[in-house]
């Protein structure tokens, strides 16, 4: 099972968690669309910031995250 360190309650089942999106700023001049720029983004491998929600606590929490090893660079409490 994979595991996420939790900045309030330590390690804990990723089971728990909620994938909340990434942390990506709309550009200032859109090429397209709002939908576009939405759902056609690139989906390469990278390091991003996204938002992830802890059920049992009920707080947001921003990961630091390489998508290409899927492994957690940092968490940021909320």
């Amino acid at each position: 099972m994979k595991y996420l360190n939790c900045p309030l309650i330590g390690e804990r089942p990723i089971t728990e968690f909620i994938y909340g999106g990434a942390i990506d700023p709309e550009p200032a001049d859109l090429e397209g669309s709002a939908g576009r720029w939405a759902y056609h983004q690139d989906s390469r491998p990278l390091k991003r910031m996204e938002w992830w929600y802890h059920q049992p606590s009920q707080k947001w929490f921003r990961v630091s995250r390489e998508t290409k090893a899927n492994a957690i660079l940092s968490i940021e409490e909320q």
